[in-house]
C-alpha cells in the first residue's frame, strides 16, 4: 500500500512534515496542476491523479487551494 498526499502545495508540505514526525512514510504526492506533475517535493514525486493506483493507496489526504476554488466558482457564474 502506498501513502499518498493529494495536494502538492503549501498545506501538502505541512502534511508531509506532520506525517514524518509521526513516522509515516509518504510515497508520493498527487496533484492535477501541470506545473507540479513530474516534479519532486523533498525527493517525493508528484504524480497526476490518473497515475495513482487508487486500489493500492493506503490513504489519500485531500487538500485544495481555496483561492483557486473560489476563482473557478466565479468563472462558472
Amino acid at each position: 500500500m502506498k501513502n499518498v498526499i493529494y495536494g502538492a502545495g503549501v498545506i501538502g508540505k505541512i502534511v508531509l512534515q506532520n506525517c514524518r514526525e509521526r513516522g509515516i512514510v509518504v510515497d508520493c504526492f498527487c496533484d492535477d496542476s501541470i506545473s507540479k506533475i513530474g516534479t519532486t517535493i523533498d525527493n517525493i514525486p508528484v504524480l497526476h491523479p490518473n497515475n495513482i493506483d487508487k486500489t493500492s493507496a493506503h490513504f489519500i489526504v485531500t487538500i485544495f487551494d481555496i483561492m483557486r476554488y473560489r476563482d473557478l466558482q466565479i468563472k462558472q457564474q
